[in-house]
């Protein structure tokens, strides 16, 4: 057991009872073909991804929870009705940690901040499409279950048995929860679109993409078995692999790729990160394929070369999804802000645009977009893609940004989780040659209030897209109460610990300890403090 559980004295709690609340089949979002669905009708979406919002919800006597309806109120502004953020927050060292401590659950965030967040969204039209862990650093993620198990590299979350056991124990923890302020199970909720089995998952160094496609099979199917009313996706980059090499022409030209870790002096090779487009996605049970796109990350070249590249990358994804017979997502991008606000409508202009005319044109295979990111105005931006509504929040709300040793630290610590060391190895055996830069296509228009109006009028547009079909959210009651039910528990045991007044459930008590398959569900809690 984890330190944080040891020696504490436990026995059985009494399950809560919360009254019942029905749930009308027709309010999910469904997958029929290469379409989402919403009760018969085509379902499209303008939406947008923000990190912050679980802990900044959980923060509800300080600041964070006004910023967390702040920023429910800006995306609502801009016509926004699709929410993707974490539903993780691992590690005893992060500020409103979800999961403290292997298998420990603080009851506080859940209530305060997952809760109130899946009842608040619905209230201003907005949908959650729920991530459950991080394939790269940043919240525990990943990175803090292989910390856990004192493993090396991201490949011990994916490989190790013990791992795995007590990841799938989160993830029954969470999709299987009943809401203590609807009374609903997530399970049960319309408001939640789907689940996301990971952000960005990927395993450098293996160009087979074997050991991702393994881990996805499983969870899809564990997440499937837990839930069947809710879409299941993967959260992938979208880099093209071994299953198609025809299409490795179209990841980022390796002559123009930035390198943020400037050691090889080979060409860059998308296919060395382990991750797969097509066959990642192609199971059964994953609904909807992903795909990233940050040309300003991945491109050092003019912008007309970024654009011309954004525009094929965009059209060969949505081509390999409608021959796959599945709908789309574009589920990050953006537009640092540094070279103008004109450079950045110009790219989400063109990004909408190409969504709407592939729709119209192929078929409507593309359910929607999530720009990174929407914030409220006292967040800093600090990747250089932060949208805000007001131009004062974008000039003064800046994060410092000099280097320091902790930063080089923290650099030297994601290359060696990320296994960059592999994935080199890999790019040098493949030895790809250069791919050309993609030409130039001609500027757009420029102006701040201009790029608002791009955005609410591409919200419209999907909107209109749906052929009238309305958003529709549960009619439930505000139910509140603590407490979870152990009758829909699974894949781990429960365990409510108190402390320091606030009362935190742990899932998945044998964690890595533990053997490899999850234990049977039970419902405990604590009588002392060990």
């Amino acid at each position: 057991l984890p330190a944080s559980l040891a020696g504490l004295n436990l026995t059985e709690a009494e399950p809560q009872e919360l009254p019942a609340v029905s749930v009308n089949a027709s309010e999910f979002v469904v997958r029929a073909g290469a379409k989402l669905m919403l009760d018969g009708r085509p379902f499209y979406f303008a939406g947008f991804c923000n990190y912050y919002m679980l802990t900044r919800a959980a923060d509800k006597t300080g600041s964070g929870r006004k910023e967390a309806i702040q920023t429910l109120q800006k995306a609502q502004e801009l016509g926004m009705t699709v929410l993707r953020m974490w539903a993780f927050n691992d590690g005893a060292d992060q500020w409103h940690a979800l999961q403290p401590a292997l298998g420990l659950l603080d009851e506080a965030v859940l209530t305060d901040g997952l809760d109130w967040l899946v009842a608040e969204a619905p209230q201003y039209g907005i949908r959650l499409l729920l991530s459950l862990t991080n394939g790269d650093t940043g919240f525990g993620g990943m990175e803090q279950y292989v910390k856990w198990a004192k493993g090396t590299s991201v490949t011990d979350f994916y490989t190790n048995p013990k791992i795995r056991a007590a990841f799938k124990s989160y993830v029954g923890a969470i999709i299987t929860r009943r809401n203590t302020v609807t009374g609903v199970h997530y399970r049960d909720d319309p408001s939640i679109l789907g689940w996301e089995l990971a952000n960005e998952p990927s395993n450098p160094g293996d160009d087979t993409g074997e050991i991702l496609q393994e881990w996805i099979d499983d969870l899809a199917a564990h997440v499937k078995e837990l839930d069947s009313n809710h879409l299941v996706t993967v959260g992938l980059i979208g880099w093209y692999g071994a299953s198609t090499p025809d299409r490795l022409t179209f990841n980022p030209p390796s002559e123009n790729v930035n390198n943020p870790m400037a050691e090889w002096h080979h060409n860059f090779d998308a296919a060395c990160l382990g991750s797969d487009y097509v066959r990642h996605q192609a199971g059964p049970n994953i609904d909807v394929m992903m795909v990233h796109m940050y040309p300003d990350s991945w491109l050092s070249c003019p912008e007309d070369c970024k654009r011309d590249w954004a525009i094929r990358w965009m059209r060969a994804h949505f081509e390999d999804a409608a021959a796959a017979g599945k709908p789309v997502v574009v589920g990050e991008f953006g537009k640092v802000h540094h070279g103008g606000m004109h450079r950045r409508r110009d790219f989400l202009e063109m990004v909408y645009a190409e969504v709407e005319d592939w729709n119209a044109k192929r078929g409507g295979n593309v359910a929607g977009t999530l720009l990174w990111m929407v914030a409220t105005d006292s967040y800093a931006d600090y990747d250089g893609f932060t949208i805000y509504t007001t131009r004062r929040a974008a000039a003064e709300v800046q994060p410092k940004t000099e280097l320091t040793i902790e930063m080089l630290l923290e650099h030297q610590i994601r290359k060696q989780f990320l296994n960059w060391e592999g994935a080199m190895k890999c790019m040098e055996r493949r030895a790809l040659p250069a791919t050309p830069a993609p030409g130039a296509l001609p500027p757009a228009v420029e102006g701040w209030n201009r790029t608002l109006e791009l955005i609410r009028g591409a919200a419209l547009a999907s909107a209109d897209a749906n052929a009238d079909a309305a958003v529709i959210v549960p009619e439930v009651g505000a139910v509140r109460g603590a407490g979870l039910d152990s009758t829909h528990a699974t894949a781990g045991a429960t365990v409510i610990v108190p402390e320091g007044g606030a009362v935190k459930s742990a899932v998945g008590a044998a964690a890595l300890e533990a053997a490899p398959a999850p234990a049977p569900a039970v419902s405990v809690a604590a009588t002392a403090a060990g």
